[in-house]
């Protein structure tokens, strides 16, 4: 049968592989570091000062930008209290100019309607003159033919006519 036997070269073997194997991580280690570990870290440091630097001015704009904001909201509100006074200055000069078109064109009514008043009565008048000339023409024509025809013995001829 097989006998097992312990000899050199075991799991535990501490000769020189050991500090051999200890030596070649540490230039290992020594190496990547100046190769590959510091272009790296040397690039994540500017990336990182390129964010905080773009962070900065992204601070500083945004407080530029609030201020102008809360600028132009006031400017704005005295812009529309002006603008607001003189919407009301035009509306009230407007009222004014409408209220004496409306002056003006009432008196130039009041002075036709007087005129054509004035033309009418003096029309009624001479109408009336008229009908009273005529009247008087009729009644002394009336009274011609009854005192006229009683003299001359037709004795009111014109009241016995048939109907």
């Amino acid at each position: 049968m097989f006998f097992i036997t312990e000899g050199t070269g075991g799991l535990f073997d501490f000769n020189a592989t050991l500090p051999l194997m200890a030596i070649q991580f540490m230039l290992l280690n020594v190496g990547l570091t100046f190769v590959f570990y510091k272009p790296l870290l040397e690039v994540i440091e500017r990336r990182e000062a390129f964010i905080r630097s773009n962070l900065a001015l992204t601070c500083f704009y945004q407080k530029k930008s609030d201020w102008l904001y809360r600028q132009s909201e006031e400017r704005l509100k005295i812009a529309r209290v002006a603008a607001q006074s003189l919407i009301a200055q035009s509306e009230k000069e407007a009222n004014d100019i409408v209220a004496e078109d409306v002056k003006t064109c009432l008196v130039r009514t009041q002075v036709v309607l007087d005129r054509e008043e004035a033309r009418l009565a003096d029309r009624i008048y001479t109408a009336l003159d008229s009908i009273e000339s005529s009247r008087d023409g009729f009644s002394k024509l009336i009274e011609l033919k009854v005192v006229g025809g009683y003299f001359e013995g037709k004795n009111l001829a014109i009241f016995n006519t048939p109907p």
